[in-house]
Formats: C-alpha cells, sequence, structure tokens
C-alpha cells in the first residue's frame, strides 16, 4: 500500500527527484525495506551522515528517483525545526510523504465519522500491513470501535497476527515484563507504545479496572506493582485484612473489580500457550508478596482464594506436623483442594499423592475398632472386607513417597511424618496379627480345616475340576490380596465381569511348598524341605505339565516371560488348550533382592496382569480365568535392626524370616507351632511349622526383612482368587452418587464441584450415567453436562468427578439451584444444593 503510494508521488510529478519520508514509529522502513522497486528508484536510509546525502543527491543520485527514509523524527512543521533540519532546502524543494488523507481512508474502510479525531492521529499505523491485516475483518458498520483498534494497535506491538483478547494482552504483557528472555520484545513493545498515547491511556484503564494499578512506562517497575497487587488479591480475596497485614494497600474490596481479577487469573490458568510462563512471571514480578509473611498473618486454616507452591508450603507443614495423624479425613480434603488448585506439574504434587495415601490409610486404619475378635473366620473376614486397605494405601503411600523431590521446602517434615507412619503401620500390624495367632490358638481349630473359606490346596478341585470350558489360571507370585484388589479395577467390560475373593494359603506361606498345592493332587508330601505332590518334586514348568496331564489331557504349563515371547499365532495354539496354568513371578523376583521396588513391582504386576486378562478372552476366547497366588507378604520400609530380628535356638530343618520347620514341640515366647499337617495337609513325620507371632522377623542367613513371607500373618495368608468370566445379565441396582461439596459458588461464569460414585461397579452394581445442571426456577442456564459413573475400582479415592459448568445465560437473582439427574429420569434430581452466583456481569470498556 505505501510502496504504491510513494510510486504515485513521482508518476504524479515528472520533475520529483526525492521524496522525504518521516518514519517516526519505525513501521515504514519495516514494511519497504524487503520490497523490490522499479528500475531508477533507489531507498535510502539516512543515518546521520547529511553531507554525504546532500553529496549523494546532487551528484551520485542525480539521475535516480530517492526515497529518502529519516526515522525517529516527525515531518517538521514549525519555523525552528525547519530552520534546524540540516536537509531542509532539498526537502523545499522535492515532497515530502504524508500519510493518506484520513477522511479518504476512513471512506475507503468504511469507518463512520465519529471516529475521524482517533483515525487522524493513527492512520500511518493503521495503513501498515500488519494493521491492516489485523483490523481488515472489522472494518464493517457497527464493528469497528475505538476499543478493537487500541487492542489491534497494542497485538501488533506485541508481535501478534490477530487481534487479542484485553485479557490476552494483559498476559502477554506480564510475560514480556517477567521472563527474561522476552527483554528484547519488550523493548519493541515499549518503544511502539511510547507514541500511542490512546492505547497507553485504554492499556492503563484496563489494568487498573483489574488489580488498581497502570503499566508504568517510564520506569523499570512497569507493570510489578499491578503484578502484586494481582497475586495479593488472588490469593487473600474474601478474608477480611487486618491491621498486621503490611500489604493491605493493595486490599480490593470492590467485587466487580476482583471478578475481573477472577476472570483474568482463571483465563491465564486455562491459555493454551502461555499458562505456564504467566504463572512464573507473576511469580517473578511479584516476589516482594511474600507467601510465609500472608500465612503468618492469616493462619494456614485461612480459605486462600488461589494457592502457589510458596503458599502451599507451610500449609501443608502445617498439616503434616499438626493434623494429619489426628484428623485424617480432614487432612485429605485439604490436601485435595490443593492438588486441584496448584499446576499439575508442581513438584508439591507429589508430596500431595503421598500424603493423601497415608491419610486414607490412616483413616482406614482409625476406624477398624477393637482386634479383639472371638473367631478366626472373624479375622480373615475383617481382613479382607477392612485391613486390607490399609496395606495398600501403605503401598502406595511408599511408591508415592519414591517420588517426591528431597529438595521440596516440606521434604523434612513429610520425612518425619513418614517416619512416624512406618512406624505406626508396623506397630498396628504386628498388633492386629497377635491377636489373630492368638484366637487360632486358643480355638484349637486347625487352619487346614478352617471352615468358611476356600483353602489353597482344594482350589483345583472347587474351582476347575469337572468345568467344560476353557480355563487359563495365572499364578502370580507373591500377589497379596489387597494388589489384586487393584488388578479388579476397571477389569470388566461389556461382555465380562470380575469378582475377587479371598483362600487361605498354607504354611509355610513359601512357594517351593504353596505354588504346587494350586495345582490338581491326590498327596502332599514333606520330604526333606520339600513337598512332593503325588511323590514328585515338580520344580520345573515340563514337570507340571506332564504331573497336570495325568488329571486333564492337554493341559499345559508355562511361564509369564516365555508366553510374552511367544506370537499371536503360537498364543492362539497355546489356548486351545482346556486348561494352562501360566507362572507369574514379578513381585517376588524384584522384591526380595530389591525391596525399596516393592511398591513399582506391584504396580508393574498389575499393569501386566490387567493387559493379560481381557486378551486372553477377546483374542483368544478364553471363557474363564482365573488369577491367584502362591502367597501374600509382608512389607514395611523401615531399617530392621539386630535387635529386631528374633534368634531361636530350636534345631530345624530350614529356618527363613518368617518361619522355620523343627522337630522341637518345646514352647518357645513368640513363637507358634503347628503340626504341618494341620496347616497344609501336608504328611510329614512329626514336623512343626513355627512361626513368629505377629509380624516379627527372625533372624536368618541371607536376610529379607522388609520384604518378607513365610508366617502366619493375614497378609501372608490371605491370597486372592480373582474370577473373570462372562457377565450375567441380571437386575443389579445402580451406583449411587454423592455431592462433595457443600458451599458452591459460582465465579467467573463457571461452577466447579466433585461427585463421588458411592459404589465400585461390581457382581452387586451396575453403571449409571447422570446429567448436571444450573438451574433457576425451571430454566436451565448452562449446557448439560453428561458424567458416566462406571468405575469398578474399590478405591474411593479413584471415583471422584471433577465437574466444570458454565453459565450461558444470565441469572436474574443470586441464588440457584444445582441439579443431578439420571440420565432416564429427568423428573426427579438424585442430589441438588443451592449455589451462589458470585459472578457479575462486566461492562464492555
Amino acid at each position: 500500500m505505501i510502496q504504491k503510494k510513494i510510486y504515485s508521488y513521482f508518476d504524479g510529478n515528472p520533475q520529483l527527484r526525492t521524496l522525504f519520508v518521516f518514519d517516526s514509529m519505525g513501521g515504514i522502513l519495516n514494511e519497504l525495506e524487503d520490497l523490490e522497486w522499479r528500475d531508477g528508484y533507489r531507498l535510502v536510509v539516512f543515518k546521520g551522515n547529511w553531507f554525504t546525502i546532500k553529496y549523494n543527491l546532487t551528484h551520485e543520485w542525480k539521475d535516480d528517483k530517492v526515497i529518502l527514509i529519516i526515522q525517529g523524527m516527525s515531518t517538521p512543521e514549525c519555523h525552528q525545526d525547519m530552520a534546524d533540519f540540516p536537509l531542509y532546502g532539498e526537502m523545499k524543494a522535492n515532497m515530502v510523504y504524508s500519510e493518506e488523507n484520513y477522511i479518504t481512508f476512513m471512506q475507503l474502510k468504511g469507518i463512520g465519522k465519529d471516529f475521524a479525531p482517533y483515525v487522524s492521529r493513527h492512520v500511518a499505523e493503521m495503513q501498515l500491513s500488519k494493521f491492516d491485516k489485523i483490523l481488515s475483518d472489522y472494518y464493517k458498520p457497527g464493528v469497528f470501535s475505538i476499543d478493537i483498534c487500541n487492542r489491534a494497535l497494542l497485538s501488533g506491538y506485541m508481535g501478534a497476527s490477530k487481534l487479542l483478547s484485553w485479557d490476552d494482552i494483559i498476559i502477554k504483557l506480564v510475560c514480556l515484563c517477567g521472563i527474561e528472555s522476552e527483554s528484547d520484545r519488550l523493548s519493541t513493545f515499549i518503544r511502539a507504545l511510547m507514541n500511542n498515547k490512546d492505547a497507553q491511556t485504554a492499556l492503563n484503564e484496563r489494568l487498573i479496572s483489574i488489580a488498581g494499578f497502570p503499566f508504568d512506562i517510564m520506569t523499570s517497575a512497569r507493570i510489578r506493582k499491578f503484578a502484586e497487587s494481582f497475586k495479593y488479591n488472588a490469593i487473600t480475596q474474601g478474608i477480611p485484612a487486618i491491621a498486621a497485614d503490611d500489604y493491605r494497600e493493595y486490599k480490593i474490596e470492590d467485587a466487580v473489580v476482583l471478578q475481573r481479577l477472577n476472570s483474568l487469573r482463571e483465563h491465564a490458568a486455562n491459555h493454551p500457550t502461555l499458562a505456564d510462563d504467566f504463572s512464573k512471571a507473576v511469580a517473578i514480578l511479584a516476589s516482594a508478596i511474600k507467601e510465609e509473611s500472608i500465612i503468618r498473618w492469616y493462619g494456614p486454616d485461612a480459605e486462600y482464594s488461589y494457592i502457589t507452591e510458596a503458599l502451599a508450603c507451610p500449609i501443608v507443614r502445617n498439616l503434616v506436623e499438626e493434623k494429619a495423624f489426628s484428623a485424617p479425613v480432614e487432612t485429605n480434603e485439604r490436601l485435595r483442594s490443593l492438588s486441584i488448585r496448584l499446576p499439575m506439574d508442581s513438584a508439591l504434587q507429589k508430596a500431595l499423592d503421598y500424603l493423601s495415601n497415608a491419610c486414607y490409610m490412616l483413616e482406614k486404619m482409625q476406624g477398624l475398632g477393637s482386634y479383639k475378635l472371638k473367631t478366626p473366620m472373624e479375622y480373615i473376614y475383617k481382613y479382607w472386607n477392612e485391613f486390607y486397605l490399609v496395606d495398600s494405601y501403605y503401598r502406595l503411600s511408599v511408591g508415592s513417597f519414591c517420588d517426591i523431590d528431597p529438595m521440596l521446602p516440606v521434604y523434612d517434615a513429610v520425612m518425619a511424618f513418614k517416619t512416624h507412619l512406618d512406624a505406626e503401620y508396623s506397630k498396628q500390624c504386628n498388633l492386629f496379627n497377635q491377636e489373630w495367632i492368638r484366637c487360632v490358638n486358643e480355638s484349637g481349630i486347625p487352619l487346614s480345616r478352617l471352615d468358611g473359606i476356600l483353602h489353597q490346596q482344594d482350589f483345583y478341585k472347587e474351582k476347575l475340576k469337572g468345568v467344560n470350558a476353557k480355563r487359563v489360571i495365572i499364578v502370580s507370585d507373591a500377589l497379596r490380596y489387597e494388589v489384586a484388589s487393584e488388578i479388579l479395577n476397571n477389569l470388566g467390560d461389556a461382555k465380562h465381569s470380575a469378582t475377587l475373593t479371598p483362600a487361605l494359603a498354607v504354611l509355610p506361606t513359601e512357594t517351593k511348598y504353596s505354588k504346587v498345592t494350586l495345582l490338581p493332587h491326590t498327596s502332599l508330601q514333606y520330604d526333606n524341605c520339600n513337598v512332593l505332590v503325588d511323590g514328585e518334586v515338580l520344580d520345573t514348568i515340563e514337570k507340571r505339565t506332564a504331573h497336570i496331564r495325568r488329571y486333564e489331557p492337554n493341559a499345559i504349563c508355562i511361564d509369564y516371560s516365555d508366553l510374552s515371547k511367544y506370537s499371536m499365532t503360537q498364543k492362539r495354539e497355546l489356548f486351545k488348550s482346556p486348561l494352562v496354568y501360566i507362572f507369574h513371578d514379578t513381585i517376588d523376583s524384584i522384591s526380595h533382592d530389591n525391596p525399596e521396588k516393592t511398591a513399582k513391582a506391584c504396580s508393574e504386576a498389575v499393569a501386566e496382569i490387567k493387559k493379560l486378562i481381557p486378551s486372553l478372552h477377546a483374542t483368544y476366547n478364553v471363557a474363564n480365568v482365573y488369577v491367584t497366588s502362591d502367597h501374600g507378604f509382608l512389607y514395611n520400609d523401615i531399617r530392621f535392626e539386630e535387635k529386631d530380628k528374633h534368634k531361636i535356638t530350636d534345631g530345624y530343618d530350614e529356618r527363613k524370616t518368617r518361619y522355620y520347620i523343627t522337630d522341637d514341640n518345646a514352647p518357645v515366647l513368640g513363637i507358634s507351632k503347628y503340626q504341618m499337617d494341620s496347616v497344609s495337609t501336608m504328611t510329614s513325620d512329626g514336623k512343626l511349622v513355627a512361626v513368629p507371632d505377629g509380624t516379627n522377623r527372625l533372624y536368618a542367613e541371607g536376610g529379607g526383612y522388609e520384604f518378607a513371607h513365610g508366617g502366619a500373618s493375614l497378609q501372608e495368608m490371605v491370597i486372592p482368587v480373582l474370577y473373570s468370566h462372562l457377565r450375567r445379565e441380571d437386575n443389579k441396582e445402580k451406583v449411587g452418587v454423592t455431592l462433595i461439596d457443600s458451599a458452591l459458588s459460582i465465579v467467573s461464569s463457571r461452577l466447579k464441584f466433585s461427585l463421588i460414585q458411592n459404589q465400585a461397579v461390581s457382581e452387586d452394581y451396575k453403571e449409571r450415567t447422570v446429567v448436571c445442571g444450573i438451574y433457576e426456577g425451571a430454566e436451565l442456564l448452562t449446557a448439560e453436562k453428561e458424567i458416566s459413573l462406571s468405575s469398578t475400582d474399590v478405591n474411593p479415592q479413584n471415583r471422584f468427578s471433577t465437574v466444570e459448568l458454565v453459565l450461558t445465560k444470565p441469572a436474574s437473582g443470586g441464588l440457584l439451584e444445582l441439579r443431578i439427574f439420571d440420565v432416564d429420569d429427568r423428573l426427579n434430581p438424585i442430589a441438588k444444593a443451592t449455589v451462589t452466583n458470585k459472578t457479575l456481569i462486566e461492562q464492555d470498556f
């Protein structure tokens, strides 16, 4: 556009030799310097060399048509300016480029005459191609406005190629000012803004309307005051200021202003490219607003509206040191609130994960009630219904603790908490299992003949024998009952369902004694630290396959590690067999040598088995899949000192940290001894299985203390029997749903709340789909949001859903209602709650 106009000067004035172009903003040169020119035209940028320019105009360039660009200077207008301009004579003899007549420009673009004063001031920039491109869609009657033009110019100064919203402009400005690598772009922006008073005024009015402070273009502070006010009010809004608060001068009480601030904050948090940079920039610019000071004045329990990592750390420290053990439920609610409001990549999230699992463990532990029960079956029932969750959350907490950054400011407090938690878990496990052993001993009932539970040695007879369908049994070494419950979570599909029930392992809970009892057999006999199955030692896969084929032709045994190497064709051939035993060994093989990796090993095992089961059903047409184990395990993430290891003097055939086999029936303090056939059905010549009461460890060569098994604790003896099979159709009840939040309010036209699916989808409960909406009377003010409640996860923590609803219609009042319906019944809400509308409609600027 500018080049064409320049040509028109020369075309209309054949005698014209030099066209003076005063480029105060630098935009004209940017548009012209890379263009190709007609023959005989010369583009020259004046760089202060007055004499050289004069000489060349009259000698070297006398036959050229010269376009002389003079940057950083406006056209001399007053007499003094002209007298001070060294090329005044040459300029007078030629012509000065002037911007297009703004009236003509307005007529060309269809801009109303009311905008004439504004356009006259900015027509030079508006005709530059980069601004013309931004504004091209807005040169329409009823669309163009001063606000749009100011934003377009600011957007261009920032390097944008499209019109930015005010929120985007401010977010970008904060990033330019706060991120060191943006300093060059900031300088470019400031140079351009210095020459545009209208854009400066509009920008400052907007900044003041949000946080009370303008952009200080003349000092290095720039936008620091704005950032400090933004941060302080984002954190403390809704909390009355107190005299001790040194930052109270920043306090904003105006609800309309706070609404704008919250809107900007939310927009920044969800910005697709600048969310992290904005957060970092605010932290840098507002570093003088110290979170520790705010915590000191208002305390860790105050309802802070906005959470930074620096603010969250002292809150977490207070929770860990003062509340977690005494009030785990309340602590967990606070942890969940912090987690939701912190960035997902915050280093603190790992600590929150650990503490949340730890608090769930404490909650379950504190709800156990008395450990004094009447019968052994009551203990088994209590374990598989309640105590297993204590073990599960402890394991999960240890797994997440390993991911915490030791440089985190609260690491010392979390470490001290963990030391206490480890000791409490160890103590409670020991007490619970001491009472279990006491009850077993007092009952006089042999464990191998305990009624009301499946015994490991009866697994084949009770579950597999006589079934006229393909069966695959995954025997996972050391798969504790609580780990299997994690496999169960979300395992079922439209055609298959899964159930989990307990069984009781034999003693010793050691692989070489217990694993083979899961195979079909007629007799089990102890033989010099081994077990004979129908008179043979089955210590290889080949021997086990040969053995089970005596009971079922074409049955086969295979190691999981070998199966994973098979091609799909080989697997299809394998699973044509009516009975396949897969021996899986991830947990035990890793954890014995690396007990610190136990939690990770459990997660790997869960992932492997959860992947295998659906493929057995869908790809290999296996109707019945069982997952069970040879034994469970004890796990404590603590160091066992020598004083903690129980030393015995009995003679023994074999001794490990959790059992020994002996002929000596003399009583030993802290040790319970059982006839071998009464705890395993293995016949022996008077051999006794001796185990520590509770969860104590024996001193043994080779160690194995943190991760241990072989004894009679419920963690070792209660093993899983997970059964996945074709789903049966019935009239199951739908899962329930509960609204967690009590005080609901809409901020920035948005409502966030949490739901929990009350039960896991299972044999007893089926999934439910609900719809949520905000109503004023009978009118729906939001789009309905549909939520599927289909989780099979038995862990309530994993059945939470966070829902966000956005107002699409204005509300006439401040009190609205959230309603939640079953998708099949839109008449009767499952749940409803009053919602306070804190959104205030903002006037256009």
